[in-house]
């Protein structure tokens, strides 16, 4: 479909939590072979979803995170291209 000029744009949008950060890598494979004109991450905000205790299980970009050191692994070893961006994750790898 997207080859054959039937869709326009084409955009994977990701939002990462504790349960998914691993699969990063893996949606960015699929969003290039699959020839994706972008790919959006973006941390997981709390719009009244879920109750402050289940959001702070799942905010993994929070630095009290138990997995926040190995996600923050993930995010440094993310391709730099640019298809890729890390939207509110930014600031989490700008960081010196």
């Amino acid at each position: 479909m997207i080859e054959k000029g039937k869709i326009k744009n084409s955009r994977i949008s990701f939002v990462v939590q504790a349960n998914n950060f691993k699969e990063m890598e893996g949606i960015i494979k699929i969003g290039q072979k699959n020839k994706f004109e972008s790919i959006y991450f973006s941390q997981l905000v709390n719009w009244g979803t879920f109750p402050k205790r289940e959001f702070r299980k799942r905010a993994v970009h929070l630095p009290d995170h138990p997995k926040h050191q190995e996600f923050l692994s993930v995010l440094r070893r993310l391709p730099k291209k640019n298809q890729i961006y890390l939207g509110n994750l930014y600031y989490l790898v700008s960081k010196k």
